[in-house]
């Protein structure tokens, strides 16, 4: 990602630090960078934890966005936000993304077993995890929280539609898991999304979810 972006950055057409001196251009850089680094799922916590610290110290204000410091831990937080916000999308949107980025999962696995490499059970298409399981795996211990505190008072409450989506997916995969909604394009790529808002009331033709 990061070298894709200083790519695009090299076309003078595309440049948007183009009219930037050369300090900051190189400050914008960095920081772009260091932001995209920022979503490394290994480090997921450790941000977390410094943005609710900030949170607490505000005493319900604002983030003081005047400090410097401040400033850089909310981009992080924010492309961390973008990075993960598949969840917090239309159900059928979301669906999509989570049929790609599985299939996306499945096809490293088949490398790294090609390789001789030990797959983890997430990227292990033989262990055929259940997608709604997997989705609800993934709010439940990774974007719940996260989307709860960015969407806080004292922190970003003008993101709080965030937290709706995603709990209204968490909803309609739990629903599917439990066989009370079916959906005959769950699976499908190519499947159009269906006229709703979420709601689970529509029927539609059985398919094994569970495959």
């Amino acid at each position: 990602h990061c070298n894709l972006a200083v790519d695009i950055l090299t076309d003078p057409t595309a440049n948007v630090f183009s009219g930037l001196d050369d300090q900051s251009r190189s400050t914008a850089v960095k920081t772009m960078i260091e932001c995209v680094l920022a979503t490394d799922m290994a480090r997921h916590g450790e941000f977390l934890s410094k943005f609710e610290t900030v949170v607490a110290n505000g005493n319900g204000e604002l983030i003081n966005m005047s400090d410097p410091l401040n400033r850089k831990l909310v981009m992080d937080l924010v492309m961390k936000a973008a990075d993960i916000s598949n969840v917090t999308k239309p159900f059928e949107l979301s669906r999509l993304w989570a049929v790609a980025v599985t299939e996306e999962f499945y096809r490293q696995g088949d490398q790294e077993r090609a390789k001789g490499v030990e797959v983890l059970p997430q990227f292990d298409r033989s262990k055929k995890t259940e997608l709604a399981k997997g989705q609800i795996g993934f709010i439940n211990f990774v974007c719940e929280k996260f989307f709860t505190v960015i969407s806080g008072d004292g922190a970003f409450p003008g993101m709080r539609w965030t937290l709706e989506n995603l709990q209204r997916n968490k909803q309609e995969w739990t629903e599917i898991l439990n066989g009370t909604t079916r959906r005959a394009s769950l699976l499908d790529l190519t499947a159009s999304p269906r006229n709703s808002n979420n709601s689970s009331t529509h029927a539609a033709p059985h398919l094994d979810v569970k495959k």
